[in-house]
């Protein structure tokens, strides 16, 4: 019988403090003389984005063959790495406050009391799914057990990274989950080395958190952009979407990816978004971090998000003419030094670049009618989503001078291109099949929900704005009119 030990899951906060030292310390060094973040969103970037640096660092580090993926091996990179930032930091006396002129709204008493029961039920409903998932449910998501835990658990028994897993012969492991980049399984060897031993509760609790990591930066960053109420309205949308409630409380990757193009694309918004030149600058530094580690995500991280980021990316870069050189090496560095040794390893081992399977599968061009049944089906009609495309791309077509005007272009010109890119393979190539049994397709948009829901809340406070408006003046004439009737 399942009976799960509460008692395991004590390395979970431990062992997460020392990457987001590492995360806070590093963003806050890119940020320079010019501090942009408030401190909860400087926290939660810096846990999401620092634990994947340091799981790259620690895996360059372990294939150099300085270290095993014991204890003391994770530990001792985790401790390097946030004392010599710390160091960096404070020698270079890079200090500072941030002036966020945050948004508020004045709203009536009954919407704050509506959204403060909303808060309660969105809560209870976080915390019900996500304890009872993480903590009173037995593993039996096949690629949780196949891929993500099986290769942490190989790693953590082995203490070395392991390419061949059980199972697997040498000719057949290039092509399967060893080709995914190893940050997810590398962060649960992490953990289960910490306590001693393996133990799911622990392991899958991480997933967990990415999943709040994500409700909270979507929060921040609405309150950044408008105000706390749209905040929490943008919380409550993305945890009523069914599939990615399920997947943010379920050890799959894809909520994991999602955070980290989530941060990278919000980062580049608020770049061109920002009207201060410093500031913007500040907020491109911070984004080229987030673009730079996406290649160790997962594979689509790779081959899809990645070369669009790095588009968006570089246009930001040619409008600041003045600083171009320093922010295009800075940008150069930092994609370099993570897509390179990647790069190289997966080609030394033969791994492939696809989604565990070659990428030449999907070279051969033809009409894939049944894939856009199923697309439209799942998009629209299965429930995953509920009613949020019809709001999502009605507020597309409504708000269309919005929708591509800059800065918002950052954020809807990335989807768009991501999207319909992705459609494009499951109409016309062999990955129609990822999309007509429902699996392939509902994952592409989890990767893309938050940037989904920051887009639909964004226009829908400009639509909220414009009908207002419009109503104020129709009052207004309505006024003058029997004004003027009176007079007479």
């Amino acid at each position: 019988m399942f009976s799960p030990n509460l008692l395991h899951l004590w390395p979970l906060l431990p062992g997460l403090l020392l990457p987001t030292i590492s995360g806070w310390m590093i963003l806050r060094l890119l940020e320079w003389k010019t501090p942009v973040l408030a401190q909860g969103e400087r926290w939660t970037l810096g846990l999401l984005l620092g634990l994947t640096m340091t799981m790259y660092l620690t895996f360059l580090i372990h294939i150099l063959g300085w270290i095993s993926l014991t204890r003391w091996g994770f530990l001792g990179v985790q401790l390097i790495v946030a004392v010599l930032l710390s160091a960096l930091r404070y020698g270079l006396q890079v200090t500072g406050k941030t002036t966020c002129n945050f948004q508020r709204a004045n709203v009536p008493k009954w919407i704050k009391i509506v959204f403060i029961l909303l808060g309660i039920w969105t809560a209870i409903k976080v915390l019900a799914t996500g304890i009872t998932f993480s903590l009173f449910t037995p593993l039996f998501f096949d690629d949780a057990i196949d891929n993500w835990n099986m290769r942490g658990k190989t790693f953590f028994i082995d203490q070395k990274l392991v390419l061949v897993l059980p199972g697997q012969s040498q000719e057949t492991f290039a092509s399967g989950v060893s080709s995914y980049p190893p940050t997810v399984p590398l962060v649960k060897a992490y953990l289960a080395s910490i306590l001693g031993s393996w133990d799911e509760n622990l392991i899958n609790s991480v997933h967990f958190m990415w999943y709040l990591l994500i409700l909270t930066l979507i929060f921040l960053f609405l309150k950044r952009l408008l105000s706390p109420i749209w905040g929490a309205l943008g919380v409550y949308i993305i945890v009523s979407l069914p599939l990615y409630l399920v997947h943010g409380t379920n050890p799959y990757a894809d909520v994991f990816l999602s955070g980290h193009i989530f941060a990278a694309a919000m980062l580049l918004f608020l770049s061109a978004h920002e009207e201060d030149a410093e500031k913007k600058r500040s907020f491109l530094r911070l984004a080229i971090l987030g673009v730079a580690l996406l290649p160790f995500t997962k594979n689509e991280g790779l081959l899809l998000y990645f070369p669009p980021l790095v588009l968006f990316t570089i246009i930001l870069i040619l409008k600041n003419r003045k600083h171009f050189y320093s922010i295009c090496t800075l940008f150069s560095c930092c994609t370099l030094s993570v897509l390179l040794p990647w790069l190289l390893f997966k080609w030394s081992h033969h791994l492939q670049f696809g989604n565990a399977k070659s990428i030449n599968a999907f070279t051969e061009f033809s009409w894939q009618s049944e894939a856009l049944i199923a697309i439209f089906l799942n998009t629209f009609f299965l429930g995953n989503w509920l009613l949020f495309f019809f709001l999502c791309f009605g507020l597309l077509i409504w708000q269309w001078r919005s929708t591509f005007s800059s800065p918002l272009l950052v954020l809807t010109g990335f989807f768009l291109i991501v999207y319909f890119g992705q459609l494009g393979l499951y109409l016309f190539t062999g990955l129609s099949a990822e999309a007509v049994k429902q699996t392939g397709y509902a994952r592409g948009i989890v990767h893309l929900v938050p940037v989904m829901v920051m887009i639909t809340v964004l226009l829908l406070e400009k639509t909220v704005l414009s009908v207002t408006k419009k109503n104020q003046e129709v009052s207004l004439i309505q006024d003058a009119h029997e004004g003027s009737c009176a007079g007479r």
